[in-house]
C-alpha cells in the first residue's frame, strides 16, 4: 500500500521557490541547503503536532495563532533538545507565516486583473474565433454549436448534464454512506469527466472509494454525501482534501457537476499560463484549498463581468463562458494564430478602444456590472493631463471638446501593447483622431522617435 503524501510533498515544488522569494525579500539567506531545511522543519511540524488538521491551520489569523502555540508546547515537549527552544520556536514561526500567505495568496497583486492585457487577449481571442470560423460577423456567440467555440468548449456543459445522470442525487440518503453505492455512482459521473480531470487523480478515487476499503470507504461517501447535499461548501472541499488528498482537477470537478453556475473545472498548470498572459501573479498549481479556489472562481467572475461589458458578446458569458475563454489563450493553436496571422495594427486599435472606453463613460453593455481596472484607466487620464488640450504628434490644440467640454484627445501607446509595450505614462502619449489613425496604419519609426522623446 503506497503512503499518503503530505501536503508538504504534494507542495514542494511550488513551496521551495515560494521560501526562496520570501527570504531574498528579507534580507536572508537563500542557499540550496537553507531552503530544504527549511521545506524539512515544516514537513516536521505536519508529521509532529498531534490531533490537528494541517490545512485548517491556516483557514483563519486566528487559527494559525492557535497553531504556533501548539507549536511552542511541541518543541518545549520534545524529547530531541538539539538546539534551545526559545532559538527554534520564532524560525518555525516564521515558516506557518510563509505557508499561511502560500496557502492563501492574500497578496493584493495576485488579485490584480491588467486591463490593458485582458483586453489585448480578449480582441486576439475575438479575432482568433472569427478566422477559425471564417465569419466576419461582429458578433461572438458562445452557444453557437456550429462554430469552434460550440465544438471544441460545448462539451463540457454536456459533461455535466452526463455527469449528473450517473451521479443519480435525487436517489441519495443517507443510509447510502458505506454502501459503496455512493461511491460507484460518483466514480461513474468521474469517468464522463474527460479531460477536465487528470487519468492518475480518477485513478487514486477509484482506489479509495473501493468497497474493499470498507472503513475508508465509508469515509470517503459520507463527504461525497456532503459534497453534493451538504450545504457547507468549504467544509466538504476540506473534507475531500483530507480524504482524497491535494487532487486540484477532481475535487473541483466535483464542485463543478454539483452547481455549474457557481463552480468551475480546473487545470491548474494551464490556468496559470493563462493568468500570466493577463497580468496576473495568481497561482493555482499545487494550491489546492478552498481559499485558491475561491478567488480563483472570483477571478473568472470578474474577467465575465468584463467580456459582458464588450458589445462583441452576443448572449450574455456565462462563468464556463469566461472559463473557456481563459483556457484558449494558452492553447497551442492561439499561440501559433497570433504568431502567424494576428492582424497587429487591428488588434492594437481595438485594444485602445477597449481601454479607452469606461473613461469616457461608455460602460458597455452592462455599465453596472463593469470591473474597475485602475491602472489602465490613470493611465489614459495622466496622459491627457500632461497634453494640456495640445496633439503631442503634430502639436496642434485638439480638433474639438468632448461632451463635458474637454480637448478630446486619444491615448496612443508608442510600443504598441501587441508587440509587448508597458500600459504606463512612459509608453503612451494623447494625440489627436487624425494622428492616433496615422500611428495604426503607418507607425513610422520617425513619429515613434518623437513621441519616444516626448515622454521622457
Amino acid at each position: 500500500m503506497i503512503a499518503k503524501k503530505t501536503y508538504q510533498e504534494e507542495y514542494k515544488d511550488a513551496l521551495l521557490p515560494y521560501i526562496k522569494e520570501r527570504r531574498l525579500s528579507e534580507g536572508k539567506k537563500v542557499g540550496k541547503s537553507t531552503i530544504e531545511t527549511d521545506w524539512r522543519d515544516m514537513f516536521y511540524l505536519e508529521r509532529n503536532v498531534e490531533n490537528t488538521d494541517f490545512l485548517s491551520w491556516f483557514e483563519s489569523k486566528e487559527k494559525l495563532s492557535e497553531a504556533k502555540e501548539k507549536v511552542k508546547d511541541l518543541i518545549y515537549n520534545s524529547s530531541a533538545k538539539k538546539v534551545k527552544p526559545d532559538d527554534r520556536i520564532p524560525s518555525y514561526c516564521r515558516l506557518l507565516d510563509y505557508f499561511y500567505d502560500f496557502y492563501n495568496n492574500i497578496e493584493d497583486s495576485y488579485l490584480e486583473i491588467d486591463l490593458s492585457k485582458l483586453a489585448l487577449n480578449f480582441v486576439k481571442f475575438t479575432e482568433y474565433v472569427r478566422c477559425r470560423d471564417n465569419n466576419p460577423d461582429e458578433y461572438i456567440n458562445f452557444r453557437d454549436c456550429s462554430g469552434i467555440l460550440g465544438n471544441e468548449e460545448g462539451y463540457k456543459s454536456r459533461i455535466v448534464e452526463e455527469a449528473r445522470r450517473e451521479l443519480r442525487v435525487d436517489e441519495w440518503t443517507e443510509a447510502w454512506i458505506g454502501s459503496g453505492k455512493i461511491g460507484r455512482c460518483a466514480y461513474k459521473a468521474v469517468l464522463k469527466s474527460s479531460n477536465l480531470v487528470f487519468k492518475q487523480q480518477k485513478y487514486t478515487f477509484k482506489n479509495i472509494i473501493s468497497p474493499a476499503r470498507e472503513e475508508f470507504n465509508a469515509k470517503a461517501e459520507s463527504i461525497l454525501y456532503d459534497i453534493f447535499k451538504g450545504k457547507d461548501d468549504k467544509k466538504a472541499f476540506n473534507d475531500a482534501i483530507a480524504c482524497f488528498g491535494a487532487k486540484y482537477d477532481l475535487i473541483a470537478f466535483l464542485f463543478f457537476i454539483k452547481d455549474d453556475s457557481r463552480f468551475l473545472p480546473i487545470s491548474p498548470d494551464n490556468f496559470d499560463k493563462s493568468f500570466e498572459k493577463l497580468g496576473l501573479s495568481f497561482k493555482t498549481s499545487r494550491r489546492c484549498s478552498w481559499s485558491n479556489y475561491i478567488q480563483f472562481i472570483d477571478i473568472i467572475s470578474r474577467i465575465r463581468n468584463f467580456m459582458n461589458d464588450q458589445d462583441v458578446i452576443h448572449t450574455d458569458a456565462r462563468l464556463i463562458d469566461a472559463h473557456s475563454f481563459v483556457w484558449i489563450i494558452h492553447e497551442e493553436n492561439f499561440r501559433n494564430w497570433e504568431k502567424q496571422e494576428c492582424e497587429e495594427s487591428l488588434i492594437e486599435q481595438k485594444t485602445e478602444e477597449i481601454i479607452i472606453k469606461p473613461i469616457e463613460g461608455k460602460g458597455g453593455k452592462h455599465a453596472s456590472k463593469s470591473v474597475v481596472y485602475s491602472r489602465s484607466q490613470e493611465v489614459v487620464k495622466a496622459v491627457r493631463e500632461r497634453a494640456k488640450g495640445v496633439c503631442q504628434l503634430c502639436n496642434n490644440p485638439a480638433p474639438f471638446r468632448d461632451k463635458n467640454g474637454q480637448p478630446y484627445l486619444e491615448a496612443h501607446h508608442i510600443v504598441w501593447l501587441s508587440k509587448g509595450g508597458k500600459d504606463s505614462t512612459s509608453n503612451a502619449v494623447a494625440l489627436c483622431p487624425n494622428c492616433h489613425k496615422k500611428m495604426h496604419i503607418v507607425d513610422d519609426a520617425r513619429d515613434v522617435q518623437k513621441l519616444l522623446s516626448v515622454v521622457k
